[in-house]
């Protein structure tokens, strides 16, 4: 197992921590976080994973044992916190391999966390329903996007090629049950979806894939236990000193930079940031694979080095070797660094209500028609003038693909070299869950571009008055609304429009 190595440089606060707060943390108090929806006391489940999920992790184990032999694939139907971690777990430790020729020890992991139908399609045609493991995981058991993608799943499959991961007592966990799933996973209610990588909701789909769970929680409790410290050296209250620090005086961009072998860890930190700490104004904005600017960056901006030890000239960061023998212990560092920034800076770390608003949003658009006739706004009026200290959002409700990303980046690497702006890229309905929040609730002035890749071919909706494309359109229109009624700048493209302005 390796060890966490970390460092922090450019801070007083990291080097000289408040007294005290992480024994707060850990006595659960719920008055160390500002009030909002959700109560701090009944959302700090997560503390105590490192030494309540091992007990089970032989059954767990032996689950992934009994399914293996008669699967290729496991697909993975989640979004947000449910899908990021899986999806880390997968491209850190590797696993699986799919197909019946020369198949591996374990099955090969899919995540679908999008409505689009291309891409529902091209996980359609790549698995054999037959021996294909569907996971169903939402915490709420009522998630749209979810819901939605398991009804058309399961006119394809069989209810036992289908397990559930959800909170006790939900309607996921009574629909399981009804149809007659394979299993039923029941995570502990007091954990939010960000906070629950080291939970069922990551453990189970990790499982699947192959991965040494009892290391993974073994360097999580190495993690848990320096986090107990109350100085310098408990590197979540240190970092989460700095970055409320860097905040404080202006530095609310932490560019996160991430060697290719833990890309997805950077995902996972962005997500977790940026919806604990996007709110009323306030917050950190993560970063997550921007270009680099070879001419410098303004005075808005810390760094995080995750893949090794580095640092940027003159500027604050944070540097931390991350690989696959130390990943449990840089998960549960992070998750406290991210409730300590919060405490300091006097955020709510574990609502996120601006996500709701969104949600809202969407509903009434799907309900009223809303995204049917989608604008072609011209995306260079919408940046014209853009400057550092403004975040840039490119928010794209198109298919992930390597061509996708692609024009992603290219549209990045326009906005960040013409004028040193920040950037956050987003794939719908994907991000509503992850950086939505941050989107609304946190630090202006934003500019965001909402980017509708019509889809040439619809699938339906199972037992639902709506097609897949019609739900994509509604979310990507509530989206737009939710940002303007927050005071954002908004514009709206197809993505037609958009490609042909990136590539200029």
């Amino acid at each position: 197992m390796g060890a966490l190595e970390w460092s922090v440089e450019g801070s007083v606060a990291a080097k000289d921590p408040p007294r005290g707060l992480a024994r707060r943390v850990w006595d659960r108090d719920p008055t160390a976080w500002a009030p909002g929806e959700d109560d701090p006391a009944e959302r700090l489940g997560w503390l105590d994973l490192p030494t309540t999920m091992p007990p089970g992790l032989d059954d767990l184990g032996s689950f992934a044992g009994d399914v293996s032999a008669g699967t290729d694939h496991v697909v993975l139907l989640g979004m947000g916190g449910s899908s990021l971690a899986p999806e880390m777990f997968s491209e850190i430790y590797g696993g699986g391999g799919g197909g019946r020729e020369g198949r591996r020890e374990h099955p090969d992991l899919v995540v679908l966390d999008s409505t689009h139908p291309a891409q529902i399609a091209a996980v359609t045609e790549r698995i054999e329903p037959a021996r294909t493991l569907f996971v169903v995981s939402s915490k709420s058991g009522g998630t749209i996007e979810t819901m939605s993608l398991y009804k058309y799943f399961r006119r394809l499959a069989r209810p036992d090629r289908f397990v559930a991961v959800t909170d006790p007592g939900t309607s996921l966990d009574q629909l399981a049950q009804a149809e007659g799933f394979r299993s039923v996973f029941r995570n502990p209610p007091d954990i939010g979806g960000r906070y629950s990588a080291l939970s069922l909701f990551g453990l189970v789909p990790a499982a699947l894939i192959g991965v040494d769970l009892h290391a993974l929680c073994a360097s999580a409790a190495e993690g848990a236990e320096a986090c107990r410290a109350d100085d310098a050296s408990n590197p979540g209250l240190a970092i989460g000193a700095a970055m409320a620090e860097w905040v404080a005086a202006g530095r609310n961009k932490l560019t996160l930079r991430t060697g290719r072998s833990v890309a997805s860890f950077g995902d996972w930190v962005e997500q977790l940031i940026a919806e604990s700490t996007g709110k009323d104004g306030n917050g950190i904005v993560p970063v997550v694979g921007e270009p680099v600017l070879e001419a410098g960056y303004g005075p808005d901006r810390a760094f995080a080095h995750l893949s090794a030890a580095a640092t940027e000239a003159g500027t604050p960061s944070v540097s931390m070797s991350v690989d696959g023998s130390n990943l449990g212990a840089a998960l549960f560092v992070w998750e406290f660094a991210t409730v300590i920034a919060g405490s300091l800076l006097g955020i709510n770390a574990f609502d996120q209500p601006d996500v709701e608003s969104a949600k809202r949003a969407a509903k009434e658009a799907l309900r009223t028609g809303g995204g049917r006739s989608w604008p072609d706004d011209d995306p260079a009026a919408l940046f014209e003038g853009i400057a550092p200290r403004e975040l840039a959002c490119l928010l794209a409700f198109a298919p992930l693909t390597r061509k996708t990303e692609a024009v992603m980046l290219a549209a990045r690497t326009k906005l960040v070299a013409s004028s040193g702006v920040a950037t956050s890229v987003g794939f719908g309905p994907r991000y509503l869950h992850s950086t939505g929040q941050l989107h609304k609730g946190g630090p202006g002035p934003v500019r965001a571009l909402v980017i509708l890749d019509a889809p040439e071919m619809d699938l339906p909706i199972p037992d639902s008055e709506h097609s897949f494309g019609r739900l994509l359109a509604a979310q990507a229109a509530g989206d737009a609304d939710a940002l303007e009624s927050a005071g954002r700048a908004v514009g709206r493209t197809t993505w037609t429009s958009f490609e042909a302005w990136a590539r200029l």
